[in-house]
This record gives C-alpha cells, sequence and structure tokens, in this order.
C-alpha cells in the first residue's frame, strides 16, 4: 500500500513540472532569426560614444594607419592652410618646387632636433622665430615632421628621446593638431656604403620608430621611400646628383606624393 502511494505522488510530481515546462514555453513570443545565420550582438547599456575607438578597428590605407572615422586621399581645396611643414634641406626643396600650397613652412637647412628651437627659421607673416614661439603664437590643424637625417651622427636612443620630447611639446603647445611623421628619403648607395652614421640601415631604424608611434587617430606616419629607391632599397641615381637630395624636378613627384595621402574626416 506504501509502495503505491509513493509511486502516485511521483506521477503526479512529473506531470506537474513537465506543465509547468510548457506553459513557461507557450508564454515566449518566437524570436527572429538572424539573417545569413549572424550571431546577434547584445547592445552595451553602457556604452559611451566618447571612449577611445579599439585598436581592431584601425585600417592601413596605403601604410598609413586610421581609424574609421578618418579618411586618406586627395587633399581638398583649402587644405594646407591650416599646416606647418616642419624640417630641414629636403623639406627646403620640397617647400620650393612641391606646390603645397597654403601652408607654412619652418623649414631650413641643417634644421635638426638639436637646434629647431635655437636656429631661428624666416617664417612668411613672423619672420625670424624659433618653433616652440611659432607653435606659441598660431594653432595648426596639421604638422608635418621630415627631419633627422642631419641627427643621425648622435646615439639611436638617445635620439628617439629627443624627438619624443619634440613631439610631447608640439602636443602641448597645438593639441588639436594632427601631427604627420614623414619618413626620412633614403641615401644613395655610394654614401649608404660609405657613411658610419648617415646610411640606410640607420635611416631605417629612425624611421621605423617613427612608424611605430602613429595612433590612427592623432599621429600617422607617411613613407616616402618607395618614390625614388632602386630595387636595393637605396635612393636610385636617377633621382639624384649628390646620392642625399633629390633633383629639383622630382620634388614635385614627392609634393604630389603628399597632396594625394591628405587624412580628412577629423
Amino acid at each position: 500500500m506504501i509502495k503505491k502511494i509513493l509511486y502516485t505522488a511521483l506521477v503526479l510530481i512529473v506531470l506537474v513540472a513537465a506543465a509547468v515546462i510548457i506553459h513557461g514555453r507557450a508564454g515566449r513570443e518566437p524570436q527572429p532569426v538572424p539573417a545569413n545565420n549572424a550571431v546577434p550582438v547584445a547592445a552595451d547599456v553602457n556604452a559611451d560614444d566618447s571612449d577611445p575607438l579599439p585598436d581592431d578597428l584601425l585600417i592601413k590605407k596605403d601604410g598609413i594607419l586610421i581609424g574609421p572615422e578618418l579618411t586618406v586621399g586627395e587633399a581638398p581645396d583649402g587644405y594646407y592652410s591650416d599646416a606647418l611643414f616642419v624640417g630641414d634641406s629636403r623639406f627646403v626643396g620640397l617647400q620650393t618646387y612641391g606646390k603645397i600650397d597654403g601652408a607654412l613652412w619652418f623649414c631650413s637647412t641643417g634644421l635638426g632636433i638639436n637646434n629647431y628651437n635655437s636656429k631661428g627659421v624666416d617664417v612668411r607673416g613672423y619672420g625670424d622665430i624659433n618653433l616652440e614661439t611659432l607653435l606659441k603664437k598660431k594653432s595648426f590643424g596639421k604638422i608635418y615632421i621630415g627631419m633627422g637625417i642631419n641627427d643621425l651622427g648622435y646615439n639611436m636612443d638617445k635620439l628617439k628621446s629627443k624627438f619624443a620630447d619634440l613631439f610631447e611639446t608640439i602636443r602641448k603647445l597645438n593639441p588639436d593638431a594632427m601631427l604627420i611623421l614623414v619618413s626620412n628619403l633614403h641615401v644613395g648607395y655610394s654614401r649608404s656604403s660609405t657613411d658610419k652614421w648617415v646610411n640606410n640601415s640607420r635611416i631605417n631604424e629612425l624611421n621605423s620608430y617613427f612608424e611605430s608611434l602613429q595612433d590612427g587617430h592623432t599621429v600617422f606616419y607617411l613613407e616616402c621611400n618607395g618614390l625614388f629607391d632602386n630595387a636595393n632599397g637605396d635612393m636610385d641615381s636617377t633621382y639624384t646628383h649628390d646620392s642625399t637630395h633629390i633633383l629639383g624636378k622630382y620634388y614635385t613627384v614627392w609634393g604630389d606624393y603628399i597632396k594625394a595621402h591628405a587624412i580628412t574626416g577629423k
């Protein structure tokens, strides 16, 4: 008799549990099936649009690392009206022949990391001025840096540290500016193979450091050596008479390349 009662109670428990499960399923609305078997992503209720974009959203466009809010392409009219170019004799040639209109140029033969703030440069509209004073007087939207070859005689780690200090100074004085680090052009084989300091191995090391600093949002790296290199990675003799500077007629090629890789969208 007791066994029969226990059996009956067990059956009732199973029936009640089954009824509860069936009722719960019946009360739910059917869920849509994602298109193309995509996995639905839950919305983040705590998402903040001002949060920095994750690094995995960065892409490279012609070697330039950019975030999805930016594009790389031909410079629109007036693009360089808020731009400053800071550089050595190669940028002097770019200023003279490159046809980059509207920019200000802080460029001089022999300019480098150790004298940019002590060496006065004649800047249009400002006269003879050093870099920090210029950055305090005017805010720029874009600052192109093109120097380093005059500094290759220094210890490389110390040189990188000095450039880091320069970039930090620029960021403090012009916090909203995009910083575009332009690669140092290679030298020709005749110089690279005989010069202990100014050679393409050291140029590449400094350029690699510049490239490592890009963040895709405010700091960018523009590699230009493919314009003038031969298959061995030296400046081709076609483009130079001194194994160091490109001929005047080729600065328009360099200028056109820079103008074709303008960063917009910020």
